[in-house]
């Protein structure tokens, strides 16, 4: 388990939990809200935790410190708009390939990485018992949403050593019973460059941080 992968983890923690956190309010109805809202403080939480193991000393610093080509979250993640089909598709899809993560994490040498990982596996359980309930209740309208996921959802795998086939061996066929399909589609990596999605989210996510990085935030 290399730093950069680590880092890509917390990465695609931090922006995910953002995007999420703004459906806080706004939400199709209240039960969709207050799910949202817990899993952004999840992701959140996990991302914090593994910006504290990466930089002991100044974890709001790598979180928030950075210039935007330094991230190296997923295309997937930092995708906004009000889509709550969308954000519904990307958070079931994130989630299997998340739980393929925390495995790895659990299969590390490093205590602190491994106790990490075991909070994440219990709290996950949750979000995907949440996702499946949320994509079976829509069903074939996902469609056009899962059309547009899937290839940002394929880019997840870069740089990961995670493997793509077996996080298909799950979806694709979770996806048919629901009465969704896979389209045709090559992978849109980008763990290393961000669309123009990813800059606003980033003034709003880095500028508090941005007026007095001397603080502890």
């Amino acid at each position: 388990m290399t730093d950069e992968q680590l880092l890509a983890a917390a990465d695609d923690e931090l922006i995910l939990g953002h995007r999420d956190s703004e459906w806080t309010g706004l939400a199709p109805h209240v039960e969709a809200d207050v799910a949202l809202s817990s899993l952004a403080q999840d992701e959140m939480a996990h991302a914090a935790a593994l910006y504290a193991l990466l930089s002991p000393a100044d974890p709001d610093a790598l979180a928030c410190g950075r210039a935007p080509g330094a991230y190296r979250h997923a295309p997937l993640v930092e995708v906004g708009g009000r889509d709550f089909a969308f954000s519904v598709t990307r958070q079931y899809l994130y989630d299997i390939f998340e739980e393929q993560r925390i495995q790895q994490f659990l299969g590390s040498d490093l205590p602190e990485l491994k106790a990490i990982a075991e909070r994440m596996a219990r709290e996950e359980r949750y979000h995907r018992m949440h996702d499946r309930a949320m994509m079976a209740a829509l069903g074939a309208r996902l469609q056009p949403a899962v059309d547009r996921a899937w290839p940002l959802a394929l880019g997840l795998f870069e740089g990961t050593g995670l493997s793509e086939a077996d996080w298909r061996a799950i979806v694709v066929p979770e996806l048919a019973s629901w009465g969704l399909a896979v389209p045709e589609a090559q992978p849109v990596p980008g763990r290393t460059r961000h669309g123009s999605d990813f800059d606003s989210l980033w003034e709003d996510l880095t500028g508090l941080f941005r007026t007095d990085p001397s603080r502890h935030w």
